[in-house]
């Protein structure tokens, strides 16, 4: 009988089971969490865990990486379905527990760092139950990285960032980043008490397909200027823009002159101009991106 043929009376018992078991792990562990020290709340619902791989549509030929595997109630699940999981943990009182799963796994490749910091392997997928804390770095580091798609469970005013479209309040940083390289899908609600200990927000499982070559270019310049130039100046990146994109399609005629794009036809103001892109807040990044997505000359 599968999870969604089950009764509520016996989903709720398995569930309960579930954290059961856990707690005493953790117990045997000597492991106390500490949600405030870093933001961790681990997946306590057998059934999301089972959501969150099938979702990522892991393969035998796949090689994933996990990011917070945490006592590795993901981990073991996912080392029955990819041929190599490389998991990554920061809390080193995890390491005993995941050292344990090797022994049974050896499929499983341990790595103790920060997930910012380390080298990373290669890998073509991801799974992940993160720090909701560290979304935007994270993405930022996916831009990075070469792979097919993440999974994520994400918290719930993260998901909003990351969906918003630009010019709308919600639009940040990190929803430049994801749009510039990622395509991302919404896949599923979860409960405060699906986690323990219990978050403080609601959150969602979704997924980010890599875009390949199909993102929009100015998105991605503009992604790559604040990861590798972020001291540049607002008009300097606008004006780099206007001259690649801001072209009509073919020669320049007197007919079509008017359709060349300059930073003064966009609007933008001089404030935002003047800046260096570090500078930004929030507003003026969402603001900046609307403006720069209105050009449809070469793009």
């Amino acid at each position: 009988m599968s999870g969604s043929e089950k009764s509520d009376f016996e989903r709720r018992d398995i569930i309960e089971q579930y954290k059961s078991n856990l707690f005493r792990k953790l117990e045997t562990f000597g492991i106390q969490l500490d949600p405030d020290r870093k933001d961790q709340h681990l997946v306590v619902n057998p059934y999301i865990i089972d959501d969150l791989i099938s979702f990522g549509e892991i393969k035998q030929g796949d090689t994933v990486l996990e990011i917070g595997g945490g006592p590795g109630n993901i981990t073991e699940k996912l080392a029955k379905k990819a041929g190599r999981v490389y998991v990554l943990e920061i809390d080193k009182r995890f390491q005993p527990i995941l050292e344990s799963l090797k022994k049974e796994n050896p499929n499983i490749e341990i790595i103790m760092g920060d997930f910012l910091n380390v080298t990373l392997p290669k890998f073509n997928k991801i799974v992940a139950n993160p720090p909701f804390s560290i979304l935007e770095p994270m993405i930022q580091r996916f831009a990075e990285k070469k792979f097919e798609l993440a999974t994520l469970i994400l918290g719930e005013n993260y998901y909003k960032r990351v969906i918003a479209k630009p010019g709308t309040d919600n639009f940040t940083k990190t929803s430049l980043f994801t749009q510039a390289f990622f395509i991302p899908e919404y896949l599923k609600n979860l409960d405060k008490e699906d986690f323990y200990p219990k978050s403080r927000e609601r959150a969602v499982i979704m997924k980010l397909i890599s875009n390949g070559k199909n993102g929009n270019p100015i998105l991605q310049q503009v992604s790559d200027a604040f990861s590798e130039t972020a001291g540049m100046r607002v008009g300097f990146l606008v004006n780099n823009i206007c001259d690649q994109y801001g072209m009509p399609k073919g020669d320049v005629t007197e007919k079509n002159y008017q359709q060349v794009v300059t930073p003064a036809s966009l609007n933008i103001s001089l404030p935002i101009l003047s800046k260096r892109l570090q500078e930004l807040s929030n507003k003026e990044i969402s603001q900046l991106v609307e403006k720069l997505l209105g050009i449809k000359g070469r793009t």
